[in-house]
């Protein structure tokens, strides 16, 4: 077996990490669930979407070697006056038709381009991808997200100059014929403006509780023991409603309650509104408990 082949780190990636990264995953994350539901009324699947390779780059660089046969379209955030482009290869958008149609797995992806109403198809599912974005969005105020009509060859979109800058980032929607990626291309600097309001507007998480606190706040459960029985294999088998069981617990002695298997309390039993409870008469240590 060959030894791994040895790949230099792209410090280029790095820019995948920063804050506006964080709040474009923080927000495709909650869109994904809504994309999941619509998705399913549709197509009767469901799905997630997941983003990755978030990176800043030249317009000129980012479609370099976009193949022109990709079908895409432009996302447009009114309220922002943000365009970006959407764009899948050819043989996604077979699979994105084939999932709506139903068409069996086992059936091979067409090579050719899409017919003018696999378009129409293809474009319910952007148009699902949208309305999810928007449900997703973390602002404040809620923002008008429309697309236009499904096109071939995103490079033939002017989205701004070939040397401005632009943000890239890939929507990953695992379908039951393959892996779609949704390639992501905006404006740098309308987008970043953008992400910088989602973080902005997240609810702060308040004051940082001490561990101390923390211990002071968490469940622990108690359960009183009103006695045990012993029976017989033929009595339990002929056991019926309106039989009565004896208990080894006498009346006029206390219960013993129990924190997680280890008796803590001698307590009585009693009604409390309507429900039982109990009364502590002592506490007990796990060397002196008297039965």
């Amino acid at each position: 077996m060959s030894e791994p082949e040895y790949v230099a780190y792209d410090f280029r990636k790095a820019g995948g990490a920063d804050d506006s990264a964080s709040a474009f995953r923080t927000w495709i994350s909650k869109a994904s669930q809504t994309f999941s539901d619509n998705w399913s009324e549709i197509a009767n699947s469901e799905v997630s979407l997941t983003t990755n390779d978030f990176r800043t780059q030249s317009l000129e660089a980012a479609v370099k070697d976009v193949p022109v046969d990709n079908v895409c379209c432009v996302f447009n955030i009114v309220d922002e006056q943000s365009q970006s482009i959407w764009h899948v290869s050819q043989e996604d958008a077979h699979r994105l038709v084939a999932e709506l149609l139903g068409v069996p797995t086992s059936a091979e992806i067409d090579e050719r381009a899409l017919t003018e109403l696999e378009l129409v198809l293809a474009r319910t599912f952007f148009d699902t991808l949208a309305l999810s974005v928007k449900q997703g969005w973390l602002g404040t105020e809620q923002l008008t997200f429309e697309i236009n009509s499904l096109l071939v060859n995103p490079k033939r979109v002017r989205l701004c100059r070939n040397k401005d800058l632009v943000i890239t980032s890939s929507l990953l929607v695992p379908l039951s014929r393959g892996e779609v990626t949704i390639n992501w291309i905006s404006k740098k600097q309308q987008m970043s403006v953008l992400l910088e309001e989602v973080t902005d507007r997240r609810k702060p998480l308040g004051p940082k509780s001490s561990p101390e606190a923390v211990v002071e706040q968490l469940p622990i459960e108690i359960i009183g023991l009103l006695g045990h029985a012993n029976m017989s294999m033929r009595r339990l088998a002929n056991i019926a409603v309106g039989d009565i069981v004896h208990l080894d617990q006498k009346i006029d002695q206390p219960i013993v309650a129990s924190i997680d298997g280890r008796p803590f309390f001698k307590c009585w039993p009693g009604k409390v509104g309507e429900t039982i409870g109990l009364e502590i008469s002592n506490c007990l240590s796990s060397t002196s408990i008297d039965n």
